[in-house]
């Protein structure tokens, strides 16, 4: 059996970046919501 891994580099422009800043800001708000809520019940 043969492993193959890749990597890859991504360089995202100025606008490219802000918008992942905003979109990992969600994404981290909705994770962690989601946790205090399964941690509650």
């Amino acid at each position: 059996m043969t492993l193959v891994a890749y990597k890859y580099r991504f360089k995202p422009s100025k606008e490219q970046a802000e918008m992942l800043e905003h979109t990992f800001g969600c994404v981290r708000f909705v994770y962690n919501n989601a946790l205090a809520f399964s941690k509650e019940q």
